[in-house]
């Protein structure tokens, strides 16, 4: 017979998982030490602090630029949106950023826009035309001939024409019992 499948239980006792202890480290042993030592050590703690702070006021600086830029964007979608009625404010944002990959002039005035709102209110006022001419709905010439063509078409079906005296018989011939017809039909073809 096979030995039974261990329980967990008799692995872990087997094994003594958990009894693993970390080996103690031993404490550091004071050593005699100059007072210019102690500086040094004191000055790399300093120096490493600092940076530390300095990487924090860093990062600070940039989250806060972040949350600017992304709260004069909402103002400037929210403005645009205004004047361009109609057009959603994703695609205002997609032209905006190719505009900025784009055009180095923009991209400096969105660069000033806190140094300089006038500037930049002004190139918003600028764009709205070029805007709505990139966004406006332009009708293919070859859609609108096909349109008029298809308008003038149910335009003369539904008139009466010439022909309207051979759709009379052809439903005056619908109306026929089969004999009838029969006897029509060979009438026609004589």
């Amino acid at each position: 017979m096979s030995d039974p499948t261990p329980t967990l239980d008799d692995v872990y006792e087997k094994y003594k998982v958990g009894d693993q202890r970390q080996p103690e480290q031993s404490a550091p042993q004071p050593t005699a030490t100059s007072p210019e030592s102690d500086l040094t050590q004191q000055l790399a703690a300093l120096t490493k602090d600092v940076s530390a702070i300095r990487a924090d006021n860093e990062q600070l600086r940039t989250d806060s630029a972040k949350a600017q830029e992304k709260a004069d964007l909402q103002n400037v979608l929210e403005k645009l949106s205004a004047k361009l009625e109609g057009v959603n404010s994703k695609h205002i944002k997609y032209a905006l950023a190719e505009r900025y990959e784009d055009d180095d002039k923009f991209r400096q005035v969105w660069s000033d826009r806190a140094n300089n709102p006038e500037a930049f209110n002004a190139a918003l006022d600028a764009l709205v035309p070029i805007l709505q001419q990139d966004m406006a709905v332009k009708a293919d010439p070859k859609i609108a001939a096909d349109q008029r063509a298809f308008d003038n078409a149910l335009q003369s079906a539904d008139a009466p024409g010439p022909g309207s005296e051979s759709d009379d018989e052809t439903h005056r011939l619908m109306k026929l019992n089969e004999s009838d017809f029969n006897a029509e039909w060979q009438k026609m073809v004589r």
